[in-house]
């Protein structure tokens, strides 16, 4: 069992400027932001894929699916996330957009835990998509599509009351876009609710696995889950899109990874799946096996 931390976050704009609070939980770090543009809508940050770039093969696909239901856990991210949407969310209804939801989630939690919202479903990967609408049959408040969260335009301006996504941010190429395209579709007084790792503890495992085969340092991995984690990074992304930042939350949740000893490799050196990808093709098996033993 991993203890994971995560950090979010609440943006508001308020004429007095933006006010700050944070609390910092001993088991996890992740985000959840929430968000308001200037005279406009607040935000909250969380997590997306790249459209034009396949990060997400099946076999990723599969571990992230997996371990997205870690984050039901009780100090999680989704908890928290209906919390703040149905905070934000006006009382007699609203439409939330869920970004980078890979097979659903917390868009459906959402949904289902409050009827009085209709949520658009999306992730870049259509495959997802495929087991998001699998997933919602019988959740008649939702709507699933293929959209990747730095080109939205297939969306109006000013059209949901509320974004929301779990961990997506960090993994979309041109950030700065898709913070720029989530204030774009906010309405005036609108929500962002986000998560994004703070730190993870297997991450300096995995570079002494790299140098200890390779001799050199990793470069940062195509998938890197702590791209958001360097301080004042995320508050910089929001302030240029124009969203204000007004709660932020530290949390920390475990993560049961089973007993199986083949899927915690995967799961554990999962930011060097590519590096690991390399090693096979090039038939370098005495390097995949001294990447294994030194990971154990």
């Amino acid at each position: 069992m991993l203890a994971l931390p995560f950090r979010s976050l609440v943006r508001k704009v308020a004429s007095c400027g933006p006010q700050w609070a944070s609390a910092r939980c001993q088991v996890a770090a992740a985000a959840l932001p929430s968000a308001r543009k200037a005279g406009l809508p607040a935000a909250c940050a969380l997590s997306t894929t790249s459209a034009d770039k396949p990060m997400f093969d099946e076999e990723v696909s599969r571990i992230y699916g997996v371990l997205a239901q870690q984050h039901k856990h009780e100090h999680g991210p989704w908890k928290m996330m209906v919390g703040a949407v149905d905070e934000a969310l006006p009382k007699t209804g609203g439409k939330v957009l869920d970004l980078a939801s890979g097979s659903g989630d917390p868009g459906i939690q959402i949904a289902v835990e409050l009827p009085r919202s209709h949520v658009t479903i999306t992730d870049a990967s259509p495959p997802q998509i495929e087991a998001a609408l699998e997933r919602s049959k019988g959740v008649a408040n939702t709507t699933c599509k293929v959209a990747c969260m730095a080109d939205l335009g297939e969306f109006a301006d000013e059209s949901f009351d509320v974004v929301t996504s779990c961990y997506g941010y960090m993994f979309v190429e041109d950030k700065q876009k898709a913070f720029d395209e989530t204030f774009r579709v906010l309405k005036p007084g609108g929500t962002l609710v986000a998560t994004y790792w703070r730190t993870l503890p297997f991450i300096p495992m995995v570079q002494q696995v790299v140098e200890t085969v390779t001799g050199a340092p990793p470069p940062d991995p195509p998938i890197n889950p702590l791209a958001l984690s360097a301080p004042g990074l995320v508050e910089g992304y929001l302030e240029a899109a124009r969203l204000e930042l007004t709660r932020q939350q530290d949390s920390t949740y475990p993560f049961e990874i089973g007993s199986d000893p083949d899927f915690a490799y995967k799961v554990g050196t999962l930011t060097i799946k590519a590096w690991k990808d390399e090693l096979l093709a090039a038939g370098d098996m005495a390097g995949l096996e001294r990447a294994r033993r030194e990971w154990w």
